[in-house]
């Protein structure tokens, strides 16, 4: 295979223009008129109710582990 042959098998992309983006505003920051805007609002009326049944789940993990190295330790003598 000839060098040229090998430069027609391998095709190149042609460089794509860069466009310039314009930076956004973040979500939570105020905006020029000093409004938190839409997501702050979101962010304070989220519901975190679950965090109480999640709380109490992990207790629960964690008692039931203790009471059972307390019981496997009053066993084992």
């Amino acid at each position: 295979m000839s060098a040229a042959e090998v430069g027609e098998a391998v095709s190149v992309a042609a460089p794509v223009p860069a466009t310039p983006v314009a930076p956004s505003r973040p979500s939570g920051s105020p905006g020029k008129d000093g409004s938190h805007g839409e997501s702050a609002v979101r962010h304070i009326s989220r519901d975190y109710s679950y965090v109480r049944a999640e709380v109490k789940r992990i207790v629960l993990v964690g008692g039931f582990l203790v009471v059972s190295l307390i019981i496997t330790a009053i066993l084992r003598n």
